[in-house]
């Protein structure tokens, strides 16, 4: 744990020389440090306030910040516990199931989460009634507490609220209906709200939450050539994922109702996918493994498209951002054994043995190039097949 930093150590002389050393990181045009130049004398001024809060700050009493944590709960002592039961009442919960993987079971399973509506505010009554029962906290635990709490807005005005406000209900330890399961429990990452897209038109938001859905690749045994290996989706769970937005999006309705101002007008949806069909031909280096650097090439591909982690920035790929063989070329130049990029096609072919493996069971012919206009493109990439070609 780290411990809270001595403000006293910092003094007027230490303040000032700081201060001072930090003027060329702003300015060459001021290089008189005299005592007799006017902005020194601003810096003394500044170095000596400074010094004189921070002396009377590093001697606050522990029991002042437990009596702010008592008022920003708006609760004394006493009156904790009579808040937690208020808002641990059933009337302030929500059922959220949980769709379970099949694991080849054949069967539906599903396991029942209670999210509470203020949970942000029963974290903060908790952490502040075990002080109270006497568990020793330092300043410096009681300041995070409190930073995390007025983080979670409870009212959404602004796309930030929307977004803190839809990660924070699935996110932290939840509650479990079952008596066959722990008592708490973290939602698996495929039933997380990760991220939010928010469109307003008029009147209305359209808000698109995103789960942590990870999209699962494998290789197609029928394929026959060797210079060509051939990924394809696997659609397994698909299903599943559908029921599970479809739960999300009703337990999000209930929660965010009592945060919204009156009214606003409010649409949540499941993110849109545009179905992608790939096919990249490089040549390797002369000293690279083919069988090593397929695996390296589909993964790179994989993630660069992934909602979550994908994009250039790795905070998932941008909504309704088209993608263009471009972003593919310079993504794969920069793998290690990749001596140049041959071609990149997306969506203009798919090889015809490989409809039943991908859930298609209609002649395709030619799906239409996706060109920079991106006018074939809507929402987020969903990689349906990827043929890599390799030639030495």
């Amino acid at each position: 744990m780290i411990e809270l930093y001595d403000l006293s150590k910092k003094s007027y002389t230490d303040l000032r020389k700081s201060m001072t050393e930090a003027i060329p990181h702003y300015t060459r045009r001021w290089n008189d440090f005299n005592y007799s130049d006017p902005g020194i004398t601003i810096i003394e001024l500044l170095s000596f306030v400074a010094d004189t809060l921070l002396y009377r700050t590093n001697r606050i009493p522990d029991e002042s910040y437990l009596n702010f944590l008592r008022l920003v709960a708006g609760a004394t002592r006493d009156e904790i516990g009579k808040r937690l039961d208020d808002l641990l009442d059933k009337e302030n919960q929500i059922i959220y199931k949980v769709y379970n993987t099949d694991n080849g079971t054949g069967s539906d399973t599903s396991t029942d989460y209670v999210l509470y509506i203020d949970q942000a505010f029963i974290e903060f009554l908790n952490y502040l009634k075990k002080i109270e029962e006497g568990n020793k906290k330092t300043v410096l635990e009681m300041q995070r507490i409190l930073i995390s709490f007025w983080e979670q807005p409870f009212r959404a005005f602004t796309e930030k609220d929307f977004n803190t406000i839809a990660i924070g209900m699935t996110s932290g330890i939840k509650e479990i209906k079952s008596t066959t399961d722990p008592e708490y429990a973290t939602l698996p990452l495929d039933a997380q709200i990760v991220r939010t897209w928010m469109d307003c038109i008029e009147d209305q938001i359209d808000l698109v939450i995103i789960l942590g859905q990870q999209f699962i690749f494998t290789i197609n045994e029928d394929n026959v050539l060797t210079t060509e290996t051939v990924y394809v989706r696997d659609t397994t769970n698909d299903e599943r994922f559908t029921d599970q937005y479809s739960e999300v999006i009703k337990a999000f309705n209930t929660y965010i109702a009592p945060r919204l101002i009156i009214g606003t007008i409010l649409s949540v949806v499941p993110p849109t996918f545009t179905s992608v069909y790939m096919e990249v031909a490089v040549k390797n280096s002369p000293f690279a493994i083919v069988s090593e650097l397929t695996p390296e090439i589909k993964q790179s591909i994989v993630d660069f498209l992934d909602p979550i982690t994908g994009g250039a920035d790795h905070t998932g790929w941008p909504y309704n951002q088209p993608l263009v063989p471009q972003d593919i070329k310079n993504l794969l130049r920069q793998i290690n054994g990749v001596e140049s990029v041959t071609d990149v096609f997306i969506n203009e072919t798919m090889k015809l043995n490989q409809r039943s493996t991908v859930g298609l069971n209609t002649y395709l012919g030619v799906l239409p190039i996706m060109e920079n206009s991106g006018a074939y493109f809507v929402g987020l990439p969903k990689l349906e097949q990827l043929i890599i070609t390799i030639e030495s």
